[in-house]
């Protein structure tokens, strides 16, 4: 009995997805739909009555001693009871009887008790009226297919005679009347105002269902989502006064170049395809994209006084979200933390617009403009405008369930210091933000200018990187390269010709803090001019090779050090240890032509300077990825003396006057 009740609910449910699937179907097909839903809704609610029926027959109390199971089939001279004739044959005349309660129809079947009489009498009863209704449900919906069809008709045949009367050439005239034709017969999509019912709602009420609605699509914006977080009412009003619906049809046009763009538009559903052409955007060739659920469209328009670049055009049937930028921003007079954050967001917004040109960055569309990720941002605003989107970033966390560890407690004070960045740049995903501007400089020989180590007056570190400088807030990616440039990379400054800034963000889950951390790296290309001279002190090589270096280079070595390390021109066991023969060859090759390089120190305060040398890619790379090969490097700076120019005003360390003696 369990599994048939179940069975029963799987019936709603399936009735359930035929409703949804009535709702894509033109009017043609919705009543084919409908009779063909009539007809299985009379088939289903006869095989119950047909059960109903049966069981009384078999199991009802009799008054009379007599059920209607009873009788006998006479074929020819046999005389069979009904109850041992098959079971098709039994289901078939219950079945006839049940439908002809609904038809009002004639059956061979008689009550012989008073209990199959009230179940006979209740039956006709129900099927009186369930006939009726089938029959008055049947005659609307034909008659409201018919005024469907005669309305299409006239309106098409008015068609027909305004091109005929204006002499269209058949060339148009065809494909107009099939395009209207194919969108007379696609359903429309019912629109707010279409909803009397809904006036009858109050306006708080209406607004917060209109927010349900709209939330979907506007929440998989970062700033529609902080913006919610901060103030969910504040959302209900914006949703009321600022953002409404629009569907298109297939090859319908949101938007054309040139026009002043006053609205953002976010794709709901369906494929938007956005075009840029050569001679209303800066494109060699026109270019076409895709565009498809959650993407936006103009979202400068929100910032600054945009006027679009290219066309969208609908790809397929689609509903897209539309957001006026000055009803928008109306409403943020009556909310301040949003109003401030508005401000401050377009401040950036604006300054990246101006500055989106070659050679720093391509030209903005309406499909994207450089460096406005809502990361990069975050990362450029005031400090205490980032506590509070990292606060709001923690309390998403909480809500969607994040574990709040002892490195997290150790991150809310970091936030608090305002020394870390949290966002959420995905609803349920909260990742911690550091802004990086890295230089990759090439000589004419292709060599990569490589950062191999940093002295802080004391220890001298090794590492094998490209120069880089953490963006701090309200700086673009152009002024950090700037900042770079009067401190760590100074002797380069003016020597340098650049060819662009490109983006490659990196992710790794952090140790100290156990959450992901987003490095947004901006690549600034550049290229060493022709015959450029750098006036900057280099390191004096140490006479006699050194070939093997301790783990850690905690300090300078001293000169009994550099004795032990003097060895032969074989690699030092712990470089060599479990690698193959023809890596560790590859790795002492490497060590006489590091000790070849000149490696220049550059010194950027009292008591810290960077170290750079020309590398050739493939050296770059192998130095930075295996252990063995930063044991190497260490062994390089080992064998080095840092310049006087360097040392000078350093702490007074042994090892500091033995490199500085040496030196001179």
């Amino acid at each position: 009995r369990l599994f048939r009740i179940m069975g029963m609910m799987r019936m709603f449910r399936v009735v359930r997805i035929m409703e949804e699937i009535a709702e894509r179907l033109s009017e043609g097909h919705l009543l084919a739909f409908r009779m063909i839903n009539l007809v299985t809704g009379i088939l289903w609610v006869s095989h119950i009555t047909a059960c109903l029926w049966f069981a009384v027959g078999k199991l009802a109390p009799s008054d009379t001693s007599a059920r209607w199971t009873d009788r006998v089939d006479i074929r020819g001279d046999v005389i069979i009871p009904f109850l041992e004739t098959s079971d098709f044959h039994q289901y078939s005349v219950s079945f006839h009887w049940a439908l002809a309660q609904i038809s009002l129809g004639t059956v061979d079947v008689v009550a012989v008790n008073t209990v199959e009489r009230w179940v006979w009498i209740i039956a006709m009863m129900c099927g009186f009226l369930f006939g009726s209704t089938l029959i008055s449900t049947l005659s609307a919906a034909m008659m409201e297919w018919r005024m469907r069809v005669k309305d299409t008709s006239d309106k098409i045949r008015m068609l027909r005679t305004y091109l005929r009367d204006n002499r269209v050439e058949a060339s148009v005239a065809v494909p107009v009347q099939r395009q209207v034709e194919q969108r007379l017969a696609e359903r429309e999509p019912i629109h707010e105002r279409d909803v009397e019912a809904l006036n009858y709602l109050s306006l708080p009420l209406r607004a917060h269902l209109r927010f349900e609605i709209q939330r979907p699509c506007l929440t998989k914006h970062p700033v529609f989502r902080l913006w919610a977080s901060l103030d969910n009412k504040w959302m209900y009003k914006a949703c009321m006064q600022a953002v409404s619906f629009l569907n298109l049809r297939p090859k319908d046009e949101l938007f054309a170049p040139g026009s002043d763009a006053n609205v953002a538009h976010t794709l709901a559903s369906g494929d938007l395809e956005y075009s840029l052409h050569p001679d209303t955007s800066h494109v060699e060739h026109e270019e076409t994209v895709v565009l498809h659920s959650g993407q936006w469209l103009c979202e400068a328009a929100f910032w600054v006084e945009w006027t679009r670049v290219g066309t969208a055009q609908a790809y397929s049937r689609c509903s897209i979200l539309e957001v006026n930028a000055e009803s928008l921003f109306a409403c943020t007079q009556t909310a301040l933390p949003i109003k401030e954050f508005a401000i401050e967001y377009g401040i950036q917004f604006h300054k990246r617009v101006i500055s989106a040109h070659p050679p720093h960055a391509p030209f903005p569309t309406d499909l994207e403009v450089p460096f406005t990720d809502y990361c990069d941002m975050v990362v450029s605003m005031p400090p205490e405008m980032q506590v509070t989107i990292a606060h709001e970033a923690l309390n998403h966390m909480r809500e969607t369930g994040g574990r709040v560890s002892w490195a997290l407690r150790q991150l809310v004070k970091e936030i608090d210091a305002t020394k870390s960045v949290l966002v959420v740049p995905t609803p349920g995903t909260v990742i911690r933000v550091v802004s990086l501007v890295v230089l990759r400089a090439e000589d004419g020989d292709g060599r990569i200018l490589t950062q191999v180590g940093k002295w802080d007056g004391r220890d001298l570190k090794a590492m094998c990187q490209l120069p880089a400088l953490k963006q701090t807030g309200d700086e673009l990616a152009r002024e950090t390269l700037d900042r770079m440039f009067e401190t760590k990379v100074a002797p380069w400054k003016d020597k340098l010709s650049f060819s662009g800034i490109t983006r490659a963000n990196t992710e790794k889950m952090s140790r100290e803090f156990g959450i992901y951390t987003r490095y947004l790296r901006s690549v600034c290309g550049a290229k060493l001019m022709e015959g450029a001279v750098v006036d900057a002190p280099w390191c004096a090589q140490q006479p006699g090779p050194i070939v093997g270096a301790p783990e850690s280079m905690a300090g300078h070595l001293s000169v009994g050090e550099r004795s032990t390390l003097r060895k032969t021109q074989s690699l030092p066991t712990f470089v060599s240890h479990s690698l193959t023969p023809s890596l560790a060859a590859h790795i002492q090759s490497l060590l006489p032509s590091l000790q070849a390089e000149r490696v220049f120190a550059v010194r950027t305060g009292e008591d810290q300077a960077y170290l750079y040398a020309w590398l050739a890619e493939d050296t770059m790379e192998m130095l930075s990825s295996t252990t063995p090969c930063e044991k190497l490097l260490s062994t390089w700076l080992a064998g080095m003396a840092l310049p006087r120019e360097i040392l000078e005003d350093s702490f007074d360390t042994p090892g500091v006057h033995d490199i500085q003696g040496q030196a001179t």
